[in-house]
């Protein structure tokens, strides 16, 4: 192949994948659910374990605790994302406060707080690094918390 193809070729290949990122009205590719969500983490080389349900009174949904490289993280899937979405614009920005309604929880969290969320689930971390960097990989940025 000649120099100039694959100079062609090249330019081609990074204008296609900065069309595809760019475009805001292609479906998100992270994972929405509880399942694809475990298995994105092992697919990415975490360590994960299921560990079991989990209640938290100001969180209307049960959860699911996941151990992620040793580190308890809770997961909350919601009925749809529009449902999630609702839920977390009444967490305050540093993840201590969830208001539903006219309720209103402050929790005062043992570690800095992560939380985020993709489509129905809402996701929680308690601690640092690495596990809120793998966090980050899979769901995005955090939505709340320090």
């Amino acid at each position: 192949m000649k120099a100039t193809s694959r100079r062609s070729l090249a330019i081609l290949t990074l204008l296609f994948t900065a069309l595809i990122v760019g475009c805001p009205d292609e479906p998100d590719p992270r994972p929405k659910a509880y399942e694809a969500f475990v298995e994105e983490l092992r697919s990415r080389g975490a360590i994960v374990e299921e560990s079991g349900a989990l209640n938290q009174p100001f969180i209307p949904v049960a959860g699911r605790t996941l151990v992620i490289e040793g580190e308890s993280v809770q997961v909350y899937e919601f009925e749809d994302a529009s449902v999630a979405a609702t839920f977390s614009k009444g967490i305050s920005g540093d993840g201590s406060k969830f208001r539903s309604g006219d309720d209103a929880t402050i929790v005062d969290w043992i570690a800095p707080p992560h939380i985020h969320r993709s489509g129905p689930l809402l996701v929680i971390y308690i601690g640092s690094a690495p596990v809120q960097t793998i966090l980050e990989v899979v769901l995005g940025a955090q939505i709340a918390g320090r």
